[in-house]
């Protein structure tokens, strides 16, 4: 997908906004028009996959690519809205108490954050158990890259894995390992979608 100013979505996010951006999301999400069910399968594979949505927050793209973009877009909301309410990932307490996110950006980094002298440089995904390790090893080598974090965080779906506690217990200085449960996150919080 070629990004355009409509897709990428820069945002500050701290305890102070973190509720009111994600209001904010997923009002945008529910305004989405769905395809219309067609009589033949293949007419709807094709619509659902090439056919641009036309409305919400990834118009520009199919329903099928546009639900990647807004599940990977949920894992860093929902992974920073898990730090600013707990800063501690494993063993590791960080010291940061607002993020800088990219949503629907496939270059650079998906998150960043400063306090003081530390930086902290972080990927996220949200992948099938299927592709879990190559996006994993992919992920770590792209927030390697950036030598002056001292943190480098990597968030994903977790129920991409059979423990997601090992990665949290896997988690250190070098990488650390954020899973978010993103369908329990919605259920959860659903009341404030209303």
């Amino acid at each position: 997908m070629k990004e355009s100013k409509e897709t990428v979505t820069y945002l500050k996010l701290s305890q102070a906004n973190i509720r009111k951006e994600l209001t904010k999301y997923v009002k945008s999400i529910k305004s989405i028009a769905l395809p219309t069910p067609q009589n033949d399968v293949l007419e709807l594979i094709h619509s659902l996959k090439r056919q641009p949505l036309g409305t919400g927050r990834y118009k520009c793209v199919s329903l099928f690519e546009a639900s990647n973009l807004i599940y990977s877009d949920l894992v860093i909301l929902f992974g920073v809205q898990q730090l600013l309410n707990n800063p501690v990932v494993g063993n590791v307490r960080l010291p940061f108490t607002e993020y800088e996110v990219n949503l629907g950006v496939k270059g650079g980094n998906d998150l960043k954050a400063v306090s003081g002298s530390h930086c902290l440089v972080g990927e996220a995904f949200n992948v099938s158990k299927s592709l879990f390790q190559g996006k994993k090893s992919h992920m770590i080598k792209k927030v390697r890259r950036d030598l002056n974090a001292d943190y480098r965080l990597i968030i994903f779906n977790a129920d991409a894995v059979k423990n997601h506690k090992y990665y949290l217990e896997k988690s250190d200085l070098d990488i650390l390992y954020l899973p978010v449960f993103v369908p329990k996150t919605l259920r959860e919080i659903g009341g404030l979608f209303k």
